[in-house]
C-alpha cells in the first residue's frame, strides 16, 4: 500500500496539536512534520517533546528567525511565504510516496484506508485534492465547546445558483459566504514525492507553468466519497474570537484572501472589537445550523452528522 506523511505550518496550543497528531497517527501517517510558527516552550510543558510516546511519528521544528536563516538563509516576508517554505522543507524530509499538506484545523475523513485510496490514483497524476467539508454547529451542539461541532456542510454549487441557495438558507449573511462556506473551497492536496514541481501552494501545485492538481472526486467519484477533508474554520466560539483578535493585532497577516472573505473579516472585526453579545451572535450566524437549515442541507446530501473525535474517530 502507498504510505503517506503529513506536513503543516501551524501556530497552536498544545491541545490542538495533540489532537492533530493523534488523528493522523490513527489514519496511518508514517511521519508528521510540524513546523511551528514561533516558540514551542508551551508544547514542552504539555509533554509534546521528543521521546514522548505521542511524538513517536512527529518531527517538530520551532520556526523562529534563526531557524529560517539556517534553513533558507532568509526570513520569509509574509505568512504565505512561510507556508510554502515549510512545505518545501517537509518535502525534503519526507520518505513516504505521498505527502499531505494541510493546516492544524484540517482533518481527513477516511471511509476507507487512506493508503488504499492512494493506491488507486493514476500513475500520471501527482497532485490530488480532497474536497473540504466545513465543520458547523448544528442542533444540540454547544457553540462554546472546542471541536464540539458534529455537523459538516459540503459546498453548494458554484456561481449564481450557489449564491441564491446560500441567501435562502442563511439570509443576508450568505452574501459573505463562498459556495455556502466561510472558509476556503479549494481543498488540500496529496503530493506525490520524487517528482519536480514549480510551485507548491497550500491548495495546488504547478509544473511547467500549469496547475496539475485535480480533485479526487473528478478522478474517481467513489474515492471522492471515501475521502473528504474536515475543515474547522472555527474551532469554538472562544478560540474563534481569540484567533481574530490575534489576526487583527498583526499576528498572522494573509495577503491572499478572496473578496468574500474580506467582507467576513470586516464583520468579524466589528463584532470582536465591539465585544459583548456580538461575537456570539455573528459566530452562530456564520457557523451555526438551525434544525430547518440542517434538514434542508442533509436532504440534498450537502450536510451530514459525524462525531469525528468521538465514536466516528479513526
Amino acid at each position: 500500500m502507498a504510505g503517506f506523511s503529513v506536513v503543516s505550518l501551524m501556530k497552536e496550543d498544545a491541545s490542538v496539536i495533540s489532537r492533530f497528531i493523534r488523528h493522523y497517527a490513527a489514519l496511518g501517517a508514517e511521519r508528521i512534520f510540524i513546523y511551528h510558527d514561533g516558540p514551542i516552550d508551551h508544547l514542552a510543558a504539555a509533554g509534546l517533546v521528543p521521546g514522548a510516546p505521542e511524538m513517536a511519528r512527529v518531527t517538530l521544528h520551532a520556526c523562529d528567525a534563526d531557524f529560517w536563516q539556517d534553513r533558507i538563509q532568509r526570513q520569509p516576508a509574509h505568512f504565505e511565504d512561510r507556508l510554502r517554505s515549510a512545505f518545501r522543507l517537509g518535502m525534503e524530509e519526507c520518505e513516504s510516496p505521498w505527502l499531505f499538506i494541510c493546516d492544524a484545523d484540517e482533518f481527513i475523513i477516511a471511509r476507507i484506508p487512506v493508503q488504499d485510496a492512494l493506491d488507486r490514483i493514476p500513475a500520471d497524476l501527482d497532485s490530488v485534492l480532497l474536497a473540504p467539508v466545513e465543520a458547523v454547529w448544528g442542533p444540540g451542539d454547544d457553540l462554546a465547546e472546542p471541536f464540539g461541532s458534529t455537523w459538516f456542510r459540503r459546498m453548494l454549487p458554484p456561481g449564481r445558483k450557489g449564491d441564491l441557495t446560500a441567501l435562502r438558507l442563511h439570509g443576508p449573511i450568505g452574501m459573505v459566504m463562498r459556495r455556502g462556506f466561510c472558509g476556503h473551497v479549494q481543498g488540500k492536496q496529496f503530493l506525490r514525492m520524487g517528482r519536480d514541481y514549480d510551485v507548491v501552494h497550500q491548495h495546488w501545485s504547478t509544473r511547467d507553468g500549469k496547475r496539475i492538481s485535480r480533485f479526487i472526486a473528478g478522478v474517481d467519484p467513489a474515492l471522492g466519497a471515501a475521502l473528504e477533508m474536515a475543515h474547522f474554520d472555527a474551532i469554538g466560539l472562544d478560540r474563534w474570537t481569540e484567533k481574530f483578535r490575534r489576526r487583527f493585532s498583526g499576528g498572522n497577516v494573509s495577503v491572499e484572501m478572496h473578496w468574500r472573505r474580506r467582507w467576513q473579516m470586516a464583520l468579524i472585526r466589528r463584532a470582536v472589537l465591539t465585544g459583548g453579545k456580538w461575537p456570539r451572535r455573528l459566530f452562530a450566524r456564520l457557523y451555526g445550523l438551525g434544525p430547518r437549515q440542517a434538514a434542508a442541507l442533509e436532504a440534498k446530501g450537502l450536510a451530514f452528522r459525524m462525531e469525528l473525535f468521538g465514536k466516528d474517530a479513526p
